[in-house]
């Protein structure tokens, strides 16, 4: 999430698609702390957003705890993505 002008929900969902296709290990951690920033400042889940920053936790719980986050991320902001399993 590297443009500061960009709409955060295209970002996430940009960041979304590139752990689909390559796995959260592919995020640089700065990414994934903007992500967690995110979810702080909407008063979202600390848990999930520090597992989701939590290099040692295992990746599907990390990937978890992204897709978690940005589905209340779009709730929150009245945004309705279509989230693929």
């Amino acid at each position: 999430m590297s443009a500061q002008h960009r709409n955060p929900m295209a970002a996430v969902e940009e960041l979304g698609w590139r752990i689909e296709r390559d796995g959260i290990d592919a995020l640089s951690p700065d990414e994934l702390a903007a992500v967690a920033d995110l979810a702080h400042e909407q008063h979202l889940s600390a848990t999930l957003a520090q597992v989701l920053v939590d290099a040692t936790a295992p990746r599907a719980a990390r990937e978890r705890a992204f897709g978690r986050l940005a589905l209340q991320l779009t709730r929150h902001r009245g945004v309705h993505l279509i989230l693929a399993a």
